[in-house]
């Protein structure tokens, strides 16, 4: 060998000593701050962040909070984010090969819903989970399903005098600044009003027969006798302005003098205090509760893709998992913990080390049994993750914490029933959507 081989090989040997120095000193340095962190002296995030508005009209949602037994009246949950923090390697005596096959879900291990009638149940998987390799290319991508979390009742299916009663209710006045415009004698529509607003209109018209119709497509060739249209009070941007309602009231008038019509309007003042204090008891009750999981290794998207399919979830056009409802409602859903949207190809290729169970309560009904099966499966998804279910602080969400959050998802329950607003109700997925 000359020199020069000689001189190649200790360039090699230096490269890698290097290299592994490298690491070793990162390595120490995550773990050093991983201890760091666990040591210092920091508030519980679950019992001691106080109360603030959830709503403030604007369209940004803020989290609710979880207040103290000794705070104000009105109790809310605590949102369980870390999507401001970086993932730590958390300290331990030995790391488990993430090249190593999945064990199989125990299907007995895995909780059901109870079977009671105002719970919506998701189908069930009964396969077990596959062998999973930690190879990006394993895993062949397909279209995801179209969202399906549309609050209307679904009445093309409905006939008769449940069919009519069921468009009627798609109007409430509770819920919705109706205005009705009256055409005497009865008019044929040319085209069915438009109205230009921020919130949910929704038009119904009956017909000089006495039929009720929903103003989806083209306008009956028969005429109608009158036309309400409504504007919801309130949603999760907050309750409707005075101003909203002018330019509502404007578009409706112009409308019925283009027919014909008369108008008839609710008075605005009371409907906009009403509406404010509905508002108010929504920011009350809407809580969304996010379950954090940090890996100690990176795991591949495949990985995950096949743990939230097998459990029964499919990847939506907004970029995260649903579990969803026979009804087609979201249960909860599984989203990264940056806030950043799946895709397929990132799933293929990109490894992960947070990640966050999203659970909205006001929006599923029963949610008590669904937030078990929420919390069983998070903490499964931990198991065959090497992952951590933590809090805000990172520190390991604990069966205490649990333990006040099943108390105070009966307390709200109990007050959205007493308003006549059960949780995954129509009237909730309107309000809180």
């Amino acid at each position: 060998m000359t020199d020069l081989h000689y001189a190649l090989i200790a360039l090699a040997v230096a490269v890698i000593a290097v290299v592994y120095g490298y690491n070793v000193w990162q390595e120490q340095r995550f773990r050093r701050k991983t201890a760091e962190s666990f040591r210092q002296n920091q508030s519980d995030p679950l019992l001691d962040t106080p109360n603030h508005q959830v709503r403030d009209g604007s369209a940004e949602r803020l989290e609710p909070s979880l207040l103290a037994e000794d705070d104000a009246p009105r109790e809310s949950l605590t949102a369980f984010s870390a999507t401001d923090a970086e993932p730590v390697a958390a300290p331990r005596d030995s790391q488990p090969d993430d090249d190593a096959p999945l064990p199989e879900l125990d299907e007995a291990s895995e909780p059901r819903l109870a079977q009671q009638p105002a719970v919506p149940q998701a189908e069930e998987v009964e396969s077990p989970l596959p062998d999973l390799a930690d190879e990006p290319a394993s895993l062949v991508a397909e279209d995801p399903q179209e969202p399906s979390f549309d609050a209307e009742p679904v009445v093309s299916a409905i006939n008769g005098a449940d069919r009519q009663a069921l468009i009627v209710s798609m109007l409430e006045p509770t819920l919705d600044f109706i205005a009705e415009v009256a055409f005497s004698p009865a008019a044929t529509l040319q085209a069915w009003p438009r109205i230009d607003a921020q919130r949910r209109i929704q038009v119904i018209a009956r017909s000089a027969q006495g039929e009720w119709l929903v103003a989806n497509g083209a306008p009956p060739a028969t005429p109608v006798s009158h036309v309400h249209i409504g504007l919801q009070l309130v949603d999760r941007g907050g309750a409707v302005s005075e101003a909203e309602i002018g330019q509502f009231v404007d578009q409706v008038e112009d409308f019925a003098a283009h027919h014909g019509g008369l108008v008839t309007l609710p008075q605005s003042q009371p409907t906009l205090a009403a509406a404010r204090e509905l508002d108010r008891f929504c920011a009350d009750v809407d809580v969304l509760i996010n379950l954090n999981l940090i890996a100690h290794k990176p795991f591949y998207g495949t990985k995950l893709r096949s743990l939230a399919e097998a459990h029964g979830m499919h990847l939506e056009a907004d970029g995260r998992f649903h579990y969803l409802s026979e009804s087609g409602n979201s249960l909860y859903c599984l989203s990264s913990g940056d806030d950043r949207p799946f895709s397929l190809q990132d799933l293929l290729e990109k490894r992960y080390s947070r990640i966050s169970l999203v659970f909205d309560v006001p929006r599923v009904a029963g949610s008590a049994d669904v937030f078990e099966r929420a919390v069983a499966f998070s903490r499964q998804l931990a198991q065959l993750l090497d992952a951590e279910l933590v809090d805000d602080a990172r520190r390991p969400l604990s069966d205490a914490s649990l333990a006040v959050i099943r108390q105070q998802l009966a307390q709200i329950h109990s007050r959205m029933d007493d308003r006549g607003i059960a949780p995954g109700s129509i009237a909730a997925l309107r309000l809180f959507a």
